[in-house]
């Protein structure tokens, strides 16, 4: 007889756990889904779950369905195995992530104080550069016909280099006192002026190897009047920072690259259709 109670009790005490379980999931259903949809997915009628609700209590045909739903559920969903190979692989890839994104603050933290390091640099370049050329960026003498300095020609072009505001500012023409103003740098300039010249009447022509030519000079010389003598180029109205400097070196570098795989390039087909055309005529 105690044995039959007992497992009477046993029995009543997992059928409580059961209807527990099961009232739990309906509450979860019917958070997500809403009565409605609770009792579409259950094949149950509307009635049957306010009823449920209002007591409390899962009926037997209610806890089918549930027990039903959960088995369904259970099979359609990945093992525990393979939960655990996801997460193993999400918390991989997050910190593959994680390490990527330091690396990179790291790299840009280097090339921003690169960067502060040499728009140092360039301003006190800059300043010693005035210092020496009384306000401008270069330095020169204007002398007289036996070797002396012309007192007279010598006030005029300081004037005129006095007048510029901005004297690190490339002009495309000439102008007057600007030897004064560039020093060294002035043959450069004038090299310069003239192969932009070449290269903006070959522009539109159909000369495309005396356009590729002007261009590549006048890139090389770019590159130098910006880097060695800390000057900046038309059509800038103000100098340029550190910061803009850097841009436009490694914009004139990357373009003198392909400019001189074009001008390669060219020079073989010359060669070659040379070649051609002279052996053409030898027959």
């Amino acid at each position: 007889m105690n044995s039959e109670g007992d497992s009477a009790d046993v029995t009543g005490s997992e059928s409580q756990a059961g209807a527990g379980r099961m009232w739990g999931l309906l509450q979860d259903l019917l958070d997500v889904h809403g009565r409605d949809g609770t009792a579409a997915l259950l094949g149950v009628n509307e009635r049957t779950l306010r009823r449920a609700e209002s007591n409390r209590h899962v009926t037997p045909q209610l806890q089918k369905e549930l027990e039903r739903h959960a088995q369904e559920g259970m099979g359609d969903g990945p093992s525990p195995k393979e939960v655990a190979l996801e997460l193993a692989s999400l918390a991989s890839r997050f910190d593959g992530l994680e390490q990527a994104t330091r690396d990179a603050l790291d790299g840009l933290r280097r090339e921003m104080a690169e960067l502060v390091a040499e728009n140092e640099a360039l301003r006190n370049r800059v300043d010693e550069l005035e210092q020496h050329s009384g306000g401008g960026v270069g330095q020169s003498t204007t002398e007289g016909e036996e070797g002396s300095p012309d007192p007279m020609r010598t006030t005029r072009t300081t004037q005129d280099a006095l007048d510029r505001r901005y004297p690190q500012l490339v002009t495309a023409e000439a102008e007057a006192g600007e030897h004064a103003v560039y020093g060294m740098a002035m043959p450069l300039i004038t090299e310069w002026r003239e192969r932009r010249r070449a290269y903006l009447l070959h522009l539109d022509s159909a000369d495309a190897w005396s356009k590729l030519t002007s261009e590549l000079g006048m890139t090389e010389l770019e590159i130098e009047l910006i880097d060695a003598h800390v000057l900046t180029l038309p059509p800038a109205d103000v100098p340029w920072d550190g910061i803009r400097r850097h841009s436009e070196l490694r914009l004139r570098r990357r373009t003198l690259e392909r400019l001189r795989r074009e001008h390669r390039r060219a020079r073989g087909k010359r060669w070659l259709l040379r070649v051609v055309t002279l052996g053409w005529r030898g027959r």
